[in-house]
């Protein structure tokens, strides 16, 4: 059997007047008059029978009869006070055009504008009758409202009279100290006080245009006293006097709400729900067989090996870290021994290489005497004399060319000692010559093609 959570509103009067000044979808904190009463079907031991607690600790009672409420049906039972029954005939079997003409079929017998009503019909019989339920559209929608701001799947709500069980020829009363309900049909019924039963028992039968064959009369009989009893008796015989009808009488050792909550559970399909259109309620997402705990457990274990493998990786790193940083520190003492002080060898070797850099000219200066030396010692080779005299050498750094004052013996030697240096190859070129006495006076420049 299906487990159901039957939930009633108490004092459902102070809930529609309370509903209808809430703006819901901004509402953080609950009325503390807005009080509930619950139980399940079959009941889960003692520990939920009957519970009576305020709005928002409504989904914290559920959830420890069904964690999630994945599998418990949740149905709030409303007051057929809140709702009006009736039965029309209609010629049309379409069920578009059976919905398009109840609410004008029924504006005459309504106080209520037609526009504020949520209309709900049976099945059209052979003569063309259709049961038809009415019920306040915006009452209907804000109780849809409430639960669905707290997160309760609202799975049906019933008018409380049409969980009576009934049958073909059969009327059925419920009866408790204060309250009567009866159905009639699959469709109608009506709750009312119970002080108004003289007239509302006799007015039923004689308006009937099918009147039963059997009355069921059940007493609540937790709530109702033996006087209370024995006055119901005379009112329901006193109803079905000089007629067939045969009545008949039970007790059922509980209080209203578990009767009627008892007859849903054992009935065989819910007898109507108010949850309609837009408010019909959505199939429930199915709880998760999957067993979490060990894979949680076996997350945790593997995300603990890892943080220590990476902890462990870490520390190796830093100890390599540590290593290359002395090394480091060594190598740049076997070049730099003149420091003493080594902070940042990174900072102090970049320092130390754009010194090199500006230094970089005395290397190309030397290249320069040196190439230029090696071809004046090989014009000389194996003279008496020397016919290629340096007199003065200078080095240009802006320009990177060494300057080379000398003395030939004429013009030919001169030029033979410009071919050698080119053919290095070095860049030559031979500033100035004039003749000086019986040698060449010469300003020779020389630099290197590659800067």
């Amino acid at each position: 059997m299906k487990r159901r959570a039957f939930v009633r509103l108490l004092n459902e009067k102070l809930w529609f007047e309370t509903l209808a000044g809430l703006d819901i979808a901004t509402l953080t904190e609950w009325p503390d008059k807005l009080q509930v009463e619950w139980l399940v079907r079959p009941a889960a031991g003692d520990t939920f029978g009957h519970q009576f607690v305020s709005l928002d600790k409504l989904r914290e009672q559920l959830e420890a009869v069904d964690p999630g409420l994945f599998d418990l049906e949740v149905l709030l039972l409303l007051g057929g006070e809140h709702c009006f029954s009736t039965q029309v005939n209609i010629p049309s079997k379409q069920t578009k055009h059976i919905a398009q003409a109840l609410p004008f079929m029924l504006e005459d017998q309504l106080a209520e504008d037609i526009e504020t009503l949520q209309f709900v019909c049976g099945q059209r019989n052979k003569e063309g009758n259709v049961a038809v339920l009415a019920c306040n559209k915006n009452f209907i929608n804000a109780l849809s409202a409430v639960f669905r701001k707290l997160d309760i799947p609202l799975d049906a709500i019933l008018p409380d009279m049409l969980c009576i069980p009934v049958s073909d020829g059969q009327w059925t009363f419920l009866c408790d100290a204060k309250t009567l309900s009866v159905r009639t049909g699959s469709l109608v019924g009506l709750t009312i006080e119970m002080d108004a039963l003289p007239v509302v028992a006799k007015a039923l039968l004689h308006d009937s245009a099918q009147p039963p064959q059997q009355i069921q009369v059940i007493f609540a009989h937790r709530h109702l006293s033996d006087n209370i009893q024995a006055w119901l008796r005379t009112q329901f015989t006193a109803m079905v006097a000089g007629t067939s009808v045969q009545i008949e009488f039970s007790n059922v050792e509980e209080e209203r709400f578990a009767v009627l909550a008892d007859f849903v559970s054992t009935s065989n399909a819910l007898p109507v729900n108010l949850l309609q259109g837009d408010l019909k309620p959505l199939p429930k997402r199915r709880a998760s067989t999957f067993n979490w705990k060990p894979t949680a457990v076996l997350a945790g274990v593997l995300a603990l090996l890892q943080t220590t493998y990476l902890y462990a990786q870490t520390w190796q790193y830093r100890s390599q870290i540590d290593q290359v940083n002395q090394e480091a520190i060594a190598t740049y003492k076997r070049y730099f021994p003149q420091d003493r002080n080594i902070r940042d060898v990174k900072r102090q070797m970049e320092a130390h290489l754009k010194q090199a850099e500006k230094l970089s000219s005395g290397a190309s200066f030397l290249a320069l005497l040196a190439q230029t030396g090696q071809k004046l010692n090989d014009a000389n080779r194996g003279k008496p004399s020397p016919v290629v005299s340096p007199q003065r050498l200078s080095y240009d750094e802006a320009q990177g060319d060494l300057k080379v004052d000398l003395l030939a013996d004429n013009y030919a030697v001169l030029e033979a000692f410009k071919n050698q240096i080119q053919a290095i190859p070095m860049s030559v070129e031979i500033a100035s010559a004039s003749q000086d006495g019986e040698k060449v006076k010469a300003r020779v420049r020389v630099w290197s093609e590659v800067k």
